[in-house]
C-alpha cells in the first residue's frame, strides 16, 4: 500500500494577493494533489512573518483546506489576486527557506 498522495499528478502554484491587511498572508505558494486539494503550504505575510502547512500540522494561523483549488483563471478572474503555476524546484525552495525561517526563531 503507497502512502496518501504518493504517485499522484501535483501541482504548485503561487498566489499573490494585493491587499492592506496585516493578518492575512500577501502570498500562498501551495503543492496540490490530483484533485486540487492542498497537501503543503507557505504562506508568506508582508512583514516577513511566515506560516507553513502539511499533512497532520501546522504553524501559526495556516491550515490545510480540505476544499480543491478553484481554477487559476478563476483566481486571476479578482483583480486583487495573481496567481500562477510554479516549478516543483521553486516550491521546494521556499518550502525549505520557509522552514529554516522557523529553524532560526
Amino acid at each position: 500500500m503507497t502512502p496518501e498522495g504518493q504517485g499522484q499528478a501535483r501541482r504548485y502554484v503561487r498566489v499573490r494577493w494585493d491587499h492592506a491587511l496585516t493578518d492575512e498572508p500577501s502570498v500562498v505558494v501551495a503543492e496540490l494533489d490530483a484533485r486540487g486539494c492542498e497537501v503543503r503550504k507557505v504562506e508568506q505575510y508582508a512583514d516577513g512573518r511566515r506560516d507553513l502547512a502539511g499533512r497532520g500540522w501546522e504553524t501559526g494561523s495556516s491550515f490545510l483546506s480540505l476544499d480543491p483549488w478553484p481554477s487559476l483563471d478563476r483566481i486571476n478572474a479578482s483583480d486583487e489576486f495573481a496567481a500562477e503555476e510554479i516549478p516543483k524546484s521553486d516550491f521546494e525552495a521556499l518550502w525549505r527557506s520557509a522552514e529554516e525561517w522557523f529553524d532560526d526563531r
